[in-house]
Formats: C-alpha cells, sequence, structure tokens
C-alpha cells in the first residue's frame, strides 16, 4: 500500500506495524502471524503529528504517537 510504516514490533506470535497512511492525516496499523500475509488493524483516528514509536513487553505492545500526547496498548495475552 500507500502508507508509510514507522515500526514493527513482534511479540507472543505476532507482528505488528504501524505507519501513517497515504492522506498522510491517518495513523495505520496491520498484523501477521508469518510476516507475509498482512491484515489492517481498527485503530482510533488519530493524526500523527510526528514519529510513531512502537515496544512490546509483558504480552502488550505500546505504541506512542509523537506529539500527540497519545499512547496506545494492546493486550496480547490471548490469541483471539
Amino acid at each position: 500500500s500507500d502508507s508509510r510504516w514507522e515500526e514493527v514490533v513482534y511479540g507472543n506470535g505476532r507482528f505488528l506495524a504501524f505507519g501513517v497512511g497515504s492522506d498522510e492525516e491517518t495513523l495505520v496499523g496491520a498484523f501477521s502471524t508469518d510476516g507475509k500475509v498482512w491484515k489492517p488493524m481498527t485503530l482510533p483516528s488519530l493524526q500523527p503529528q510526528g514519529s510513531i514509536y512502537a515496544a512490546y513487553g509483558n504480552d502488550r505492545v505500546v505504541v506512542v504517537v509523537n506529539y500527540t500526547n497519545t499512547a496506545l496498548y494492546w493486550d496480547l495475552s490471548s490469541k483471539n
């Protein structure tokens, strides 16, 4: 896609990728269990105003969207 992917993390058998949509105004995300086939994730409507950072630890992925004072997290302890 025309999205600009900025971060990829791996945890609990899943890859998660985060970036900015082709409109340059939308936070986008996708996940994969094999790193080849990716499915889009539904994310809150945010306009990234800088870099996007992601980290995995303790069965959670934390995503920080720079300059928006916003952090998101996903609990990966279950595979649902």
